[in-house]
């Protein structure tokens, strides 16, 4: 219509600046890697192996693997090593590392300590002597120190004026103490202990091996002092030979050999017929007038040498031990 006019006109369209679409662009693209980020994240950490593992989880969320962690703990994806170190001997072997291992070192193969004779509990030999004299439960009250060493001694042979196996017959230096074992000075701190234990000390039981437990000292006293029945048979033989040997009247005229045999057999000669004729070549007893030998069963089995038997129990012995350790070493 002619002479109207639009209250609200259209207005024009500008069109953006070259600076603002690039802009734009850049914002889109952040944007999309962004959410390609996120994707790639969340598609990830959803995977099923991830979650059935919750160590494997920590360890992808802490970042990488490789190297030691900083709470001690070894590489989940590498294999075991269980290897430990004895805090005491200083021995590092493969196995220590595994649960008990460490409490089965102290007991029988840790060289800085030892079994208490007494209540079999596992000591540190520094604190051997004090362990007889105060903690130990089946001496408590009958040890002391020793007047001329300080070595763990009973009061009644001190009382008596008798002195233990290893008194030295005076103190130790100054700064050390004597050995429990061996009765050897020793500078008192860790590292003279840890030395003297493991290379030096010559009382050591665990110096050539695993200290026997208490079972197997028992065996070993009872192979030496209750040999087998072959060798008691063989031993009490000649006793029995000896005591069998009765002295009887003789009638007169009666020599050696004239008498018949025990068995009630008639004695042949040599060649097995024929009654034997009395031996002419008898000569009486030269013991008391009138007294000779009855003639008993003599022992004919084998006699065992008892040195050769003890030797051949104490090789046996030896082969158990070796082929022990070597057990143990398979073991690690």
């Amino acid at each position: 219509m002619p002479g109207y006019i639009d209250p609200d006109p259209p207005k024009e369209e500008k069109l953006p600046s070259r600076s603002a679409t690039k802009n734009g662009q850049d914002d889109e693209a952040k944007r999309r890697e962004q959410l390609r980020k996120e994707r790639e994240a969340r598609t990830y950490t959803n995977d099923t192996d991830v979650k059935k593992n919750a160590r494997l989880s920590s360890v992808l969320a802490g970042g990488s693997t490789s190297g030691p962690r900083a709470d001690g703990m070894d590489d989940p994806f590498a294999a075991p090593t269980h290897v430990g170190t004895c805090p005491h001997c200083g021995i590092t072997q493969n196995g220590l590392g595994r649960n008990g291992q460490m409490d089965k070192h102290y007991a029988r193969e840790c060289k800085m300590m030892n079994t208490c004779k007494n209540c079999l509990k596992v000591v540190l030999v520094p604190q051997l002597t004090d362990h007889y004299i105060s903690r130990c439960e089946f001496v408590q009250g009958r040890m002391t120190h020793c007047n001329d060493c300080g070595l763990a001694i009973d009061k009644q042979d001190q009382a008596r004026g008798s002195s233990h196996p290893l008194c030295r017959g005076r103190p130790p230096p100054s700064g050390a103490v004597w050995c429990p074992l061996c009765s050897i000075a020793v500078e008192d701190n860790p590292e003279s202990w840890q030395k003297h234990c493991v290379s030096d000390c010559l009382g050591n039981p665990r110096q050539d091996g695993p200290q026997m437990d208490y079972q197997q000292y028992q065996d070993q006293a009872r192979a030496y002092d209750d040999p087998p029945r072959a060798m008691t048979a063989a031993a009490a033989a000649p006793r029995a030979m000896s005591s069998g040997r009765a002295r009887t009247p003789s009638r007169s005229g009666s020599r050696k050999g004239s008498r018949p045999p025990s068995n009630g057999r008639p004695a042949t000669n040599g060649k097995g017929s024929g009654n034997r004729p009395p031996s002419n070549s008898g000569t009486p007893n030269d013991g008391p007038r009138g007294v000779v030998e009855s003639q008993e069963p003599v022992y004919v089995g084998r006699m065992i040498d008892a040195d050769k038997l003890v030797a051949a129990l104490s090789e046996i012995q030896e082969k158990k031990k070796k082929a022990k350790r070597q057990a143990l070493k398979d073991a690690l």
